[in-house]
């Protein structure tokens, strides 16, 4: 088997794990699992605030935090290949190319689809087991009461007694959301995003001749994160430990995506632009020539 076909067969396990993942997200939401029915003392005032619409809705964190990853990689990988003029280890490397059905790609424009590819992968993740963690714990949001509507004279509501039974007359859609705390899916997804792209901008930003510019924008874009996961506190949709778990779960998340998958704090990083090809080590280089020279001279 040639070593094209055999990069190709490690290609397609790739997609193959991106999928499985992808799919196992895709039952919690379609299979309507419901989260754990909890109960709740009639004097926790934890669940009392009223409800409100949220700040940032589901749909324009996932688009933002999306965008902000896709266009980065996009933007600065353009940036790295043709103004900063970088070249990948090993010299004439970067003429190397693969072709993907009818298309040609250079090794540059392949590192982009690898890096979308695995931050891609990183906040499917981050999204599976914040749903895995939402539908296990089932944690009541804070404005609980406020959409339950829990009629009272069915059960004996005196100071401290935990109430069990089913008492909720509001709607059943609303009512399961309200059993979804914790984790903060806001939070994780915002913090995924986020992290990723400022330790991504660490190795893609040569910074020599400016000290604040790289720290600067690394610390707006986690800013953005941070503003994301504190308006669900302010709009009563998560508890303050909700949010801080998913902060650190979506830190944790993207964390591991940079430092294992991808590498980029390594000196051999897999996004190197010579993964689509193997190159020949330096021993093989030099037997190759030696090999040629004892051609030469046995002519």
């Amino acid at each position: 088997m040639s070593i094209r076909k055999v990069h190709n067969a490690y290609c397609a396990l790739d997609v193959i794990c991106f999928v499985l993942v992808g799919f196992a997200n895709l039952l919690l939401h379609v299979t309507n699992i419901q989260p754990s029915k909890r109960g709740f003392h009639c004097d926790d005032e934890s669940i009392t605030m009223p409800f409100r619409e949220e700040t940032i809705s589901t749909l324009t964190a996932l688009f933002v935090g999306l965008a902000l990853g896709v266009l980065t990689i996009i933007v600065c990988e353009i940036l790295r290949h043709f103004v900063f003029k970088f070249k990948p280890r090993g010299a004439g490397r970067d003429n190397f190319y693969i072709k993907l059905g009818p298309i040609t790609l250079k090794a540059w424009q392949r590192r982009i689809l690898f890096l979308i590819f695995m931050f891609g992968f990183g906040a499917v993740v981050a999204n599976l087991f914040t749903d895995a963690g939402k539908l296990l714990i089932g944690r009541l949001r804070p404005y609980f009461l406020a959409v339950c509507k829990p009629d009272f004279s069915k059960v004996n509501c005196s100071a401290g007694k935990f109430i069990t039974e089913d008492i909720c007359t509001g709607d059943k859609k609303q009512i399961t959301e309200a059993r979804m705390s914790f984790p903060s899916g806001h939070s994780t997804f915002s913090m995924y995003c986020t992290v990723f792209v400022a330790m991504y901008l660490e190795t893609a930003i040569p910074t020599r001749k400016t000290t604040l510019f790289k720290p600067l924008l690394q610390i707006s874009v986690i800013m953005l994160g941070v503003l994301c996961a504190l308006s669900r506190i302010f709009d009563y949709w998560h508890h303050w430990g909700d949010v801080l778990t998913g902060m650190a779960l979506g830190t944790l998340v993207a964390t591991f995506i940079v430092f294992k998958p991808l590498s980029l704090f390594s000196s051999n990083a897999a996004t190197e632009y010579d993964v689509s090809v193997r190159q020949p080590s330096d021993v093989e280089a030099v037997q190759v020539q030696r090999n040629s020279q004892l051609s030469e001279i046995a002519s």
